[in-house]
């Protein structure tokens, strides 16, 4: 990053080139003009502004997306619970396949950051 400061101080900014029009520097707003807000959601300029439609009709899911996802000491904590309750067959019951896969996913990370820094490579976040 530094090297790259450095490369534009010394040749300095880029010249402005010539538009279409043939003239030199940017003088005004020729560009499109773009909308903000709801409107900005439209993707093809043929196509309608998307509504805006009341909670209830959209889809469940949807709501689900702005939850936090579980953490690996949440999701290990209800494993062990669950696996003292009942053996393999109640933490089958009691996760869903999302979870024991995230649990898997985030233990597997945690086991290759610590091998890294015994090892001695790797940052520590």
């Amino acid at each position: 990053m530094l090297l790259r400061l450095r490369w534009v101080c010394i040749r300095g900014m880029a010249r402005a080139g010539r538009g279409k029009g043939g003239s030199v520097g940017g003088g005004g707003a020729s560009g499109p003009v773009l909308e903000t807000g709801w409107g900005a959601l439209r993707v093809r300029n043929s196509e309608e502004v998307p509504r805006l439609m009341a909670p209830e009709e959209y889809p469940d899911w949807l709501w689900r997306l702005q939850d936090r996802p579980p953490t690996r000491m949440e999701l290990e904590r209800r494993a062990v619970r669950a696996f003292e309750e009942g053996g393999v067959e109640a933490v089958v019951q009691n996760m869903t396949e999302r979870d024991i896969q995230q649990l898997l996913k985030l233990d597997n990370r945690k086991r290759i950051k610590e091998s890294n820094q015994r090892k001695g490579g790797g940052a520590s976040s």
